[in-house]
């Protein structure tokens, strides 16, 4: 990873069926109509982020089952768990 990339994490959250989640930021923020659940890390791991970023942003508590895949962007570096949803409700998002 270059030095001054921003370090997120984020949580592809799939249904039993196969469907995933997907979210749709507010203002479409960093120009995104709809994402994976994600954001910077600040003083939390990367599994933590993602379990909150999850929370806040679809309202879903999850459970990561695994690294899925790190993605390099221009100027962010975003760690991916494959999650599975445990409880929640979009009406519960934060």
């Amino acid at each position: 990873m270059r030095s001054g990339y921003k370090k997120a994490a984020g949580a592809v959250i799939r249904e039993p069926d196969g469907r995933l989640w997907i979210v749709a930021p507010s203002n479409q923020f960093a120009c995104y109509q709809a994402t994976f659940p994600k954001g910077t890390m600040s003083g939390l791991s990367a599994q933590a982020t993602a379990l909150v970023k999850a929370w806040e942003e679809s309202g879903l508590q999850v459970r990561l089952i695994k690294h899925l895949v790190d993605a390099n962007r221009t100027q962010c570096y975003t760690r991916y768990y494959l999650a599975e949803r445990v409880s929640g409700s979009p009406a519960d998002m934060g």
